[in-house]
């Protein structure tokens, strides 16, 4: 045949095992092309570990993603991200930035197959650019379902939460401490207005992209969850309000001895005075919460700039005043709504809890006993039964 060597395939095979000439070997591209499909291969297998030991994580997104990509795409895009990210403490260049600081979010145990997830005490802190400002915050917990974005009050931060709440939730959703503009470790100018710093969350979960999400404000950050949930309500599945106050709300009668105590020197026994009952047991659950919240050792968040403290305070003056009819602008939160105090809150008054659930449309009250300004930090394990019942209803 035309195909075949010349003089025929067997008589050619015959004649070279006469004069005893070697077998030819693989040409060398062919070897160079099997060494590079090999480890193609071996690098396919790693970046499908490395998906999957991170499925559960909070770069989910992030890696779906990925998966979507080719394989070149995939590669290019863990190479970029090694060259920026410094070297995590198991000794290796993690590839993705929001594993940055301690430990991974989810760290494979090749032999058990479990994750080690973190936890209020270890996640790290990001950072995301908006402009000119430079938001930090903390995701943790698990992937599924509805994040929650929670709110601080007047000069707190991410470490001013209770870990028993914020770890609790995080069992089945994803929790997201967030700082506003110029408060902690957030860069910026901190808006004069309640309304400014909706706009500045608005910013944050839109550079996080973030569609639908529950919402949980506390005091001055209950606040900003109202203004928020006002003009967007459309973002919001279900919102949380805790020890705060409509616009145009009551000003506390306690207002001398309220701005004694929380003065820039104020002791561990006006702090107790502040937030939580002021009875033996009041006290007591607010000393146990006070060893929550300094657990936190490393990569702590920096205190709010008194720069940062006057905006809020006259953000604060601002909200005491109504905009057109008291309350009416309440009915425009449209989702539905827990709202929760202790029965003397001292700073901003119970009566304005009351007020808030009469008049936002789909709202209910809980008032826990001998409690104060932060009742869901003295009964931290029934608040939290309680909100997880109201958000996965």
């Amino acid at each position: 045949m035309d195909d075949q060597p010349s003089g025929g395939g067997e008589a050619h095979a015959d004649d070279r095992a006469e004069v005893n000439v070697p077998v030819a070997a693989p040409p060398a591209e062919q070897c160079e092309r099997d060494q590079v499909e090999d480890r193609t291969e071996i690098s396919k297998f790693v970046i499908r570990s490395i998906a999957n030991a991170l499925a559960a994580s909070r770069v989910a997104k992030t890696l779906d993603s990925m998966r979507q990509a080719s394989f070149r795409s995939v590669r290019s895009t863990v190479t970029r991200a090694r060259e920026r990210v410094p070297r995590s403490r198991f000794g290796m260049a993690s590839p993705y930035p929001c594993l940055y600081r301690r430990a991974v979010i989810a760290v494979p145990d090749l032999s058990a197959r479990r994750y080690v997830m973190t936890t209020h005490h270890d996640t790290p802190t990001e950072f995301i650019e908006v402009g000119d400002t430079r938001y930090a915050y903390r995701r943790f917990g698990k992937a599924d379902g509805v994040p929650i974005v929670m709110l601080q009050h007047f000069t707190g931060g991410l470490d001013h939460w209770d870990p028993l709440l914020t770890d609790g939730l995080a069992a089945d959703r994803t929790v997201i401490l967030f700082d506003s503009a110029g408060i902690g470790a957030s860069t910026g100018t901190t808006p004069t207005t309640i309304e400014g710093m909706a706009d500045c969350l608005l910013e944050f979960v839109d550079a996080l992209e973030l569609g639908t999400f529950d919402l949980l404000g506390f005091s001055m950050g209950g606040m900003v969850a109202q203004a928020f949930a006002k003009a967007y309500s459309g973002r919001i599945r279900r919102l949380a309000l805790l020890g705060t106050s409509p616009r145009g709300g009551e000003p506390t009668p306690y207002q001398e001895e309220v701005s004694r105590r929380a003065s820039g020197s104020a002791s561990a026994e006006d702090f107790l005075w502040l937030f939580f009952g002021h009875s033996d047991a009041g006290k007591a659950a607010g000393m146990a919460f006070l060893g929550r919240r300094f657990a936190r050792t490393e990569d702590v968040d920096p205190a709010t700039r008194l720069e940062s403290i006057m905006s809020q305070v006259t953000a604060g003056r601002d909200w005491l005043q109504p905009h057109g009819e008291r309350f009416a602008d309440l009915k425009a939160i449209t989702v539905p709504t827990l709202v929760v105090n202790g029965s003397l809150d001292v700073m901003l008054p119970t009566i304005n809890s009351f007020h808030l659930q009469q008049h936002i449309p789909d709202a209910q009250l809980i008032v826990y006993p001998d409690a104060g300004h932060a009742a869901q930090f003295q009964y931290p394990e029934l608040f939290l039964a309680h909100l997880r019942l109201f958000l996965d209803r």
